[in-house]
């Protein structure tokens, strides 16, 4: 997409707000989750960029969400331990398509 064009291009170029102008477009205009996956991504490194941590966790819970996932409001350093690794073996040779077919 041509906003996602512009929101790299404004990045790269270091007007990261123009950058994130263009990519809440994408998020507002997208259909579908695909459709906004890359606008997602470059926006949340653009947040942890300016070092703004919540409003980059938000995005994340807003995406995670979208998947059907839900996360705590907390969890032992253990489990956190736990659910990466079960994450990472499940995750482990899955192609981008079979990542979206995820439910």
């Amino acid at each position: 997409s041509i906003c996602l064009v512009l929101g790299n291009a404004a990045y790269i170029d270091g007007h990261i707000k123009e950058a994130i102008s263009a990519l809440d477009n994408i998020l507002s205009h997208g259909k579908s989750l695909k459709d906004k996956l890359d606008a997602y991504y470059l926006k949340i490194a653009l947040l942890h960029a300016r070092q703004e941590t919540n409003p980059a966790y938000e995005t994340c819970i807003e995406v995670l969400k979208q998947l059907g996932e839900t996360i705590p409001s907390s969890v032992e350093p253990e489990i956190i331990v736990e659910m990466v690794d079960k994450i990472q073996s499940k995750m482990k040779g899955l192609t981008e398509s079979d990542f979206m077919n995820i439910k």
